[in-house]
């Protein structure tokens, strides 16, 4: 058949199946390209809603990794003529992704600390182990460190404590079916609500203020976006728990066994070390910065901050005393 072995065409058909979604973008970005632009639109702008549905393709399809379709978008800029090479690269040098890369830095010290763990044995420790109380605690916990922190990073820190109340459940599939997707909705819906919190919870908000700052429509501070966003975040706690309840009513309403083997995990870590106390006064110390940093406090804040961060740095390098030494700070504490 036209001098092609079976073999070959059955690799091409398969290659062609993998690659559907990596086709099915080729083909759209070249008849959007040679669409005549409307009258109302600029030629940048015809190009850059090229570039908007190719990105969106690729993510749905998943044909290439998420960074992967990050640098092709800032490539495209290029090709497409929309911006020179320095201005595509210094857009990237603007206080939002600056204040995302940061938020993302102190999100991946707290998880790298085994500060997750902990919080895995705080929320049971508040919850109890009745489903519903469960439940409430992801919701809850879930917004509010997304709030701070990004929502897929809380996800991917609350997502090993769910798994492990379903598994010490049970073993059999279909016996917490409805329960684990309770658990994970919950912690979903936690990190969708909470991310409006502030402005550290996520890209969009920071965006947002950098907009509404530009454009002359006012300037919205760190503080400011708590007072107007974070009372709707709290009214939609006890509601998205609500809905999760009718819709995924589980038959376990306690998980007495499953909860007493995850406090049993979580205490073998033993006490809290010098780095995680480092990895909490970090985080409150930026929250606090971040928070009033428009007032007269703010400058008793850093006062505060960089005294205990020298502290705590003293503490970690000296070699007189162990005690300072594997409990920075709260060592200090012994004596009150």
């Amino acid at each position: 058949m036209l001098g092609f072995s079976h073999s070959f065409l059955s690799n091409f058909l398969f290659w062609v199946t993998r690659k559907r979604w990596l086709i099915f973008t080729f083909v759209i970005s070249l008849l959007l390209f040679y669409i005549p632009s409307p009258t109302t639109l600029t030629p940048e702008g015809h190009r850059t809603l090229i570039i908007v549905v190719i990105a969106l393709i690729l993510i749905i399809g998943e044909v290439i990794p998420l960074p992967a379709v990050a640098i092709l978008i800032l490539i495209l800029e290029v090709i497409f003529g929309i911006d020179t090479p320095n201005g595509v690269a210094a857009s990237f040098m603007s206080d939002a992704v600056f204040f995302i890369m940061g938020s993302l830095m102190l999100a991946v010290a707290i998880v790298s600390q085994g500060l997750d763990k902990r919080l895995a044995l705080g929320i049971i420790r508040m919850t109890g182990n009745r489903t519903w109380r469960i439940v409430f605690g992801f919701v809850a916990v879930s917004a509010i460190l997304s709030s701070f922190i990004g929502e897929h990073t809380v996800a991917a820190m609350m997502l090993p404590v769910a798994l492990t109340l379903v598994r010490n459940t049970s073993e059999d599939k279909a016996i917490v079916h409805t329960l684990a997707k309770l658990l994970l909705f919950s912690i979903a819906y936690g990190c969708a609500i909470g991310s409006i919190g502030t402005p550290s919870g996520g890209g969009r908000n920071v965006i947002m203020i950098g907009y509404i700052s530009e454009f002359g429509l006012g300037n919205i501070s760190y503080l400011d976006w708590i007072k107007y966003a974070y009372p709707m975040l709290l009214i939609e706690i006890p509601i998205a728990v609500l809905i999760l309840w009718v819709t995924f009513r589980p038959e376990q309403t306690i998980l007495d066994s499953a909860v007493r083997k995850l406090k049993v995990n979580v205490a073998k870590s033993g006490k809290m070390n010098g780095n995680q106390i480092m990895a909490i006064f970090v985080f409150v110390g930026v929250f606090w910065w971040l928070a009033v940093n428009e007032s007269t406090y703010f400058y008793i804040g850093v006062a505060i901050c960089g005294a205990g961060a020298l502290l705590g740095t003293y503490d970690l390098i000296q070699t007189k005393h162990s005690l300072l030494r594997n409990y920075p700070l709260q060592a200090h504490l012994r004596y009150f």
